[in-house]
């Protein structure tokens, strides 16, 4: 049985609601902590939220397919959601956290109607530092429904 806390990746747990932040030195470390998370929460019956750059998600999604996850199916049946970030948090060239958050929770509503009441999240954010050097901070979340 797959147990719903663990990280996916070496003997992590950690409880309902926490927060991760992991920082990458590129797209193949990043794949190599993310897509154990994520796949964890798949294998676990989760729903799983995946917002990133489209270059980022084609990565999660080649990464997915290459350990033999059929992304299609999980995706068709709700339980993989990936999420363009612009238009995630982005509408009208303005961010509104507001709008950010009713879609979170939207999010969270339609995966209960579907029997997802776990859910695991993953956000890509790029980061530049001033010496111009690109790190990527990612956050992962695990939350379970009230």
């Amino acid at each position: 049985m797959v147990d719903p806390m663990a990280f996916g990746c070496a003997d992590l747990s950690f409880s309902w609601g926490d927060h991760i932040c992991t920082i990458y030195e590129d797209y193949d470390q990043q794949m190599t902590v993310m897509l154990p998370f994520m796949s964890q929460g798949l294998q676990a019956g989760q729903r799983c939220v995946w917002v990133s750059s489209p270059a980022s998600a084609q990565r999660f999604r080649e990464a997915l397919a290459g350990i033999g996850g059929d992304r299609l199916t999980l995706e068709a049946s709700g339980q993989l959601v990936i999420i363009d970030e612009i238009g995630f948090y982005v509408h009208d060239g303005l961010f509104r956290p507001d709008r950010t958050l009713a879609l979170g929770r939207a999010l969270l509503l339609d995966g209960q109607r579907q029997g997802y009441l776990k859910w695991t999240a993953f956000k890509d954010q790029q980061v530049w530092l001033s010496t111009a050097e690109a790190q990527h901070i990612v956050a992962g979340q695990k939350t379970e429904s009230q």
